[in-house]
């Protein structure tokens, strides 16, 4: 299942990112990339589940649930049951790879819990436009005088973006698109 697809069916729309301290310390480390500071962590971690974002831990997973605001029990059942696919090395509730499984979650705490919210930090749909950057209309002609750059041409990223992609392409397709009108202003002046 695509993991939108999921999250949509949902109650409120919310998933949770279950974790032992071996995955939290990863994870500690991967957000660091994204600009999140230890203390922002230290901050969220401190509020333990009580305002947004839910960032909740407990030494147990059922007091860890608590702290999110889920049922414990439930999600007791559902570690075990992820830890027995794990063993099995299938997947067979989800159909999940299993490169995407290489461990266990640990029966020893602590453990944390954080909140999932569908967001959209960007679009990918956009105008089609040539290599100048110069937009085309619906038979694939180029519209005089009209261009485009930034997220609006973003198509060209394809179907994903990383973070940091779109703050370069604004820049370049910028560059791009600026440089064309210029040459077409030289054109005209001739």
């Amino acid at each position: 299942h695509d993991i939108l697809t999921v999250l949509e069916k949902q109650k409120d729309g919310m998933l949770y990112l279950v974790m032992d301290q071996a995955t939290w310390n990863g994870f500690r480390d991967g957000v660091h990339t994204l600009g999140i500071t230890d203390e922002d962590l230290e901050k969220w971690l401190a509020e333990n589940g009580r305002k947004a974002p839910i960032f909740a831990h407990g030494s147990t997973l059922a007091e860890a649930a608590a702290a999110a605001g889920i049922d414990g029990s439930t999600l007791e059942k559902t570690v075990a049951r992820y830890n027995e696919l794990v063993k099995l090395g299938k997947d067979e509730d989800f159909g999940r790879p299993a490169a995407f499984m290489k461990a266990a979650i640990s029966s020893e705490g602590p453990y944390y819990i954080v909140e999932q919210k569908p967001r959209f930090a960007t679009t990918m749909g956009s105008v089609i436009v040539d290599e100048n950057l110069q937009v085309l209309n619906q038979e694939g002609k180029p519209i005089p005088g009209l261009y485009a750059a930034g997220e609006i041409v973003n198509a060209v990223h394809g179907d994903d973006s990383s973070p940091g992609m779109n703050v370069a392409w604004g820049f370049t397709s910028g560059k791009v698109a600026s440089e064309s009108i210029l040459k077409a202003l030289g054109q005209l002046e001739k």
